[in-house]
C-alpha cells in the first residue's frame, strides 16, 4: 500500500474518500501511522490477549497456561502487529 498523501486534515471530509489504515502524510511533514477505528478496535483486543503473558515473562513468572481458543488468538495478534510493523518499517520515512 502507498503512503496516502492529504494536503490538509481537512481534506478527507464529510463526502470524500476515507483514508485506510496504512501510513498516511499531510503536506509535507513526516508520513505517520493511521490506524482506522475498526482495525484499532481488533488490534487493541490482540494487545489485550498477549499482554498477560508477556507481563507473566517480564514478572518471571512461569507462562499462562494456553489453550487451542487463546493460541488463535494470539495467532491473530501477531499477525496484526506484523502487518503494523511492516507499515512502519517500509511506508513510515521522512519524507
Amino acid at each position: 500500500m502507498a503512503v496516502q498523501r492529504v494536503n490538509t486534515p481537512e481534506a478527507n471530509g464529510c463526502g470524500t474518500t476515507r483514508l485506510e489504515t496504512g501510513a498516511v502524510q499531510f503536506g509535507d511533514d513526516w508520513p505517520g501511522l493511521f490506524v482506522r477505528g475498526d482495525n484499532a478496535i481488533s488490534l487493541a483486543g490482540y494487545i489485550d490477549y498477549i499482554l498477560p503473558h508477556l507481563q507473566a515473562i517480564l514478572d518471571g513468572r512461569a507462562p499462562l497456561p494456553l489453550k487451542e481458543f487463546d493460541l488463535d488468538h494470539i495467532d491473530m495478534a501477531v499477525g496484526a502487529l506484523s502487518g503494523i510493523r511492516r507499515i512502519i518499517y517500509e511506508e513510515v520515512q521522512c519524507p
